[in-house]
C-alpha cells in the first residue's frame, strides 16, 4: 500500500524538479523569442520589439510596434503570456 503512494511522491518530485529548472535556464532572449516570431509573422519586424523589465508576476514587457500597428506583452518568469494590449497603427502623415 505504501509502495503505489512513494511512487506518486517520486513523480511529483521529479516534475517539479524538472519545471524549476526550466524556469531558472529559461533567459529574457528565450522568453521573447515566440513573441517576436509572432509580431514577425503578423507582418511586423524583429527591429520593431523591445523588452524592459516588468513589476511582481511580469518578469518582461515586451513591446512590438511598427507601422502596421503591434502589440504589448506580459511574460512571466515561465515564458509564458500574462496579457497582450494590442497597439493601433500609427497614423499616416
Amino acid at each position: 500500500m505504501l509502495l503505489p503512494l512513494a511512487v506518486l511522491l517520486a513523480l511529483l518530485l521529479l516534475a517539479g524538479l524538472r519545471a524549476g529548472q526550466h524556469a531558472a535556464q529559461l533567459s529574457e532572449s528565450d522568453a521573447m523569442a515566440p513573441y517576436v516570431a509572432r509580431h514577425v509573422q503578423e507582418g511586423g519586424a524583429r527591429t520593431d520589439c523591445s523588452g524592459r523589465p516588468g513589476q511582481g508576476p511580469v518578469w518582461i514587457v515586451l513591446r512590438c510596434e511598427g507601422a502596421a500597428g503591434g502589440a504589448v506583452y506580459d511574460i512571466d518568469r515561465r515564458g509564458g503570456l500574462l496579457a497582450r494590449q494590442q497597439i493601433r497603427p500609427r497614423p499616416r502623415t
